[in-house]
């Protein structure tokens, strides 16, 4: 819908024998419009001659039968960015541990991308540790429509999202993904990479995320007791001490 009209040059009501008038519309886009490539528009004129006769037109390019509409094409730009992290992992059992990846995905383009692939692959990554667990997938509320997907897996099922997720020009949308993996075999010593596409865009947008190793748990317990031998109404102490003889902070 037009916001402005106004003629900037004739009359409005009266077209005089080779006179003209030019009227200007201010039209607002929408991102309907941007994401449709542009804007069709056609004017119609009609008036009354000094006979009664009513004449009328439709605007012309100077192209085609006459009343071939106007176009304004829009220039679009499909980019997308997607970046990812992972957090230190936390050990939970003696061979288990738990990681966090954080996953975000800015459309850095003007047109709306939509039916969104996000996907995230832990297999070339797990090994030679193994998949324990893995919660569902946490969509925040940067993507529009869909949700995530409640089947993810990690393995077979490797999408993160749900049909029809969008996401808006300028929207950055986020995906907290939380795996548990057992180390019995070692731990994982691979690369891991998400994957996004759209329907405009098939060449993926893709980040990585490396995970720090862990160590096998080293620590050294020991115990003494003074005095060594004890009388009936002497006092026991006990002393404990503990020795990380890892390079790193133990926890748990």
């Amino acid at each position: 819908t037009p916001i402005l009209i106004e003629v900037i040059d004739g009359s409005a009501t009266r077209l005089d024998v080779g006179a003209s008038m030019t009227y200007r519309v201010t039209f607002e886009l929408t991102q309907a419009d941007i994401d449709s490539g542009g804007i069709t528009n056609s004017a119609t004129v009609a008036g009354t001659s000094f006979t009664g006769a009513v004449i009328s037109d439709v605007s012309d390019t100077g192209s085609g039968d006459g009343s071939t509409p106007t176009v304004a094409p829009i220039t679009q730009v499909d980019t997308m960015v997607a970046t990812k992290d992972a957090s230190i992992p936390t050990r939970i059992a003696p061979d288990l541990y738990e990681v966090v990846f954080t996953i975000t995905l800015e459309n850095t383009g003007n047109v709306t991308q939509t039916d969104l692939v996000i996907e995230d692959d832990l297999a070339p990554f797990l090994v030679p540790a193994t998949l324990d667990s893995i919660d569902a997938p946490v969509v925040d509320a940067g993507f529009t429509n869909g949700s995530a997907n409640a089947a993810y897996d990690g393995l077979t099922n490797i999408n993160l999202v749900g049909p029809d997720v969008d996401l808006a020009p300028g929207a950055i949308g986020q995906i907290l993904l939380t795996v548990r993996y057992a180390t019995d075999a070692g731990f994982p010593t691979g690369i891991n990479t998400v994957r996004a596409q759209s329907l405009r865009i098939l060449a993926p947008a893709t980040a990585t995320a490396a995970v720090i190793a862990g160590a096998a748990p080293d620590i050294l317990a020991s115990k003494s007791v003074a005095p060594e031998t004890a009388m009936l109404g002497d006092t026991v102490t006990y002393t404990l001490s503990f020795q990380n003889r890892l390079a790193t902070a133990e926890a748990n």
